[in-house]
């Protein structure tokens, strides 16, 4: 087999396991138009891994139970919506699959692709007439919490898209079946209201139809809902080219929900002055759409809440993210950065942070200034760190008394501005002589002064940086 793979142009793996998946990939040399499966098998499509659990619906909703037998379960799993799709992608017809009954439960089948190596199997759930039913009424209970949850700046998709995140929470089976029933209205966005009855969205259910009534629709926002201490809805609006949450007025939330609305991309001064040092549910947010974290905690002097698992990975802006964050001290290792240009005042006064960020991929950063200062406990290892895109580091450590971490290997080529970049760092004992600093062109008290008491006395002529007479002389460096 490896032999003919070889002469076909076929490389890759072919791997079983419990879900069965197949990979594979094609050689752009090779003119070959089909792969070669085990046992035969043959795909006319382009190279790529087919995975049964993630690629088919495995939910099917079969009314009578004379019809769970391996024949009829075959029948509807091959005629499903979904699955018709898919089956016509790789070319795959009945005589591909077998569907297996374990332990002669009714309930428990699972279906596999036809091979005598390979016998990874994945399970299918089948759902009779009263399931569907459950399911239905919890659906109808989602709607019912959800009927003010949105505004004119959602389409019938996004409610249904958000409608699904809650519905996974509450183990609904068929979830691939639920579309729009008429796929041209996905699209369609929703109308001001006041009342029932205006914003009407029929769905499509395991093929059997279901609507869906919403009540107040507001104009490019969507209200919160607070009791107490706790928000159960979130408020957010359309702000210029961003939908922001609308929120910061709440100061003392203790709770948030679980999920935060999949509209939202931006988190601007979310949290702004808010008193809690912990908020139940805020780790738990899917922050993959999020492109700002504009001073979402800024002036939060209380809040030390572990918010780690943050997917970070779309953030562009974090300046002043944690800004008078006074107890803030929780692990951000794990955020992805690395398509953050701004971090100027990210920590800044954030008195008792001290975390190790070596692992952030800054290469995109532009502006560093004053991003520590006044971080009084800041000693984290930031050695690694990629700055050669950084045009400010003006007072970037500036009031941050035990920092004394190596940055001598920074590529500052492209930095201008290292104004009070040290002063105040009393602490700090590496030589950056060897920094590159051609381009800078502002370094007035670079290592603090001498009459304020932020003067840092390690820093020498042998020790700075070499800055040009030039730009020397136009700063007070040696005050």
């Amino acid at each position: 087999m490896k032999k003919l793979l070889s002469i076909l142009g076929v490389t890759g793996v072919v791997v079983g396991t419990g879900s069965f998946a197949i990979a594979y990939s094609i050689n752009k040399s090779s003119s070959v138009k089909e792969q070669v499966k085990p046992e035969g098998l043959t795909y006319k499509t382009s190279p790529q891994e087919l995975d049964l659990n993630k690629d088919f619906n495995l939910d099917l909703y079969i009314k009578e139970k004379s019809e769970h037998n391996p024949e009829r379960i075959l029948k509807y799993f091959l005629n499903d919506k979904f699955n018709e799709k898919v089956l016509k992608k790789f070319s795959l017809v009945e005589s591909d699959f077998q569907v297996i009954n374990h332990q002669s439960d009714s309930s428990q089948w699972s279906i596999q692709l036809k091979s005598k190596k390979y016998n990874g199997n994945s399970i299918l759930k089948i759902v009779d007439d009263s399931k569907f039913e459950e399911y239905k009424k919890k659906l109808n209970t989602i709607f019912q919490f959800q009927r003010n949850a949105f505004g004119t700046f959602h389409t019938q998709q996004d409610v249904l898209d958000q409608i699904s995140v809650y519905a996974k929470d509450d183990n609904i089976l068929g979830l691939k079946t639920l579309k729009v029933f008429d796929e041209s209205s996905a699209n369609k966005r929703l109308v001001k209201s006041n009342s029932p009855g205006i914003n009407t969205l029929v769905l499509k259910y395991f093929d059997q139809e279901i609507k869906f009534g919403l009540n107040k629709v507001l104009e490019n926002a969507v209200e919160t809902q607070y009791f107490g201490t706790k928000i159960s809805q979130i408020g957010y609006k359309l702000s210029g080219n961003s939908i922001v949450l609308d929120i910061a007025k709440y100061k003392n939330i203790t709770e948030v929900p679980k999920h935060l609305p999949l509209k939202v991309n931006s988190l601007e001064k979310a949290f702004h002055k808010v008193e809690s040092r912990y908020i139940t549910n805020l780790d738990k947010w899917n922050t993959s759409n999020i492109t700002s974290l504009l001073s979402a905690f800024d002036g939060a002097k209380k809040f030390n809440q572990d918010i780690s698992d943050w997917d970070t990975s779309n953030v562009t802006n974090m300046r002043s993210t944690f800004n008078d964050a006074e107890s803030f001290d929780s692990p951000l290792d794990k955020w992805k950065v690395h398509n953050v240009k701004q971090m100027d005042g990210m920590f800044s006064g954030a008195k008792k942070f001290n975390k190790d960020l070596n692992s952030w991929i800054t290469s995109n950063v532009n502006d560093m200034e004053t991003m520590f200062w006044g971080a009084e406990k800041f000693d984290g290892d930031i050695s690694k760190w990629d700055v050669r895109n950084v045009k400010s580091m003006s007072r970037m450590f500036a009031g941050a008394g035990s920092f004394n971490k190596n940055i001598s290997r920074w590529n500052t080529g492209n930095v201008l501005n290292m104004y009070g970049m040290f002063g105040g760092a009393k602490k700090f004992r590496y030589s950056l002589s060897e920094w590159r600093v051609e381009k800078v062109t502002d370094v007035q008290d670079f290592r603090g002064r001498r009459e304020s008491g932020t003067i840092v006395e390690f820093f020498t002529e042998e020790t700075l940086p070499k800055f040009s007479e030039e730009t020397k002389g136009k700063s007070e460096l040696y005050k």
